[in-house]
């Protein structure tokens, strides 16, 4: 999937930097482990969150887009940059 997305935005993976004894899967083990709270309840569904009525739905290519053109330094709620 990540070399057609290299593909399409036309990135190269020359950076690419790897750690000895780090793989993608003893990651995502990690934060799962140190993610999971025993206590957690999903929250309702809010009603308000389709501010646009008449728009059901986003493509996935529009969700590709838009994601793919945010700055790197772009913040969310959090105040955080990605």
């Amino acid at each position: 999937m990540w070399a057609a997305v290299r593909q399409v935005t036309g990135k190269s993976q020359s950076d690419r930097v790897t750690v000895d004894g780090i793989s993608a899967s003893s990651l995502n083990f990690h934060y799962a482990d140190v993610s999971t709270d025993m206590d957690y309840q999903a929250p309702s569904p809010k009603q308000t969150s389709n501010i646009h009525p008449h728009v059901d739905y986003l493509s996935e290519w529009e969700v590709f887009r838009l994601l793919d053109t945010l700055h790197s330094t772009a913040t969310d709620s959090d105040e955080l940059p990605s």
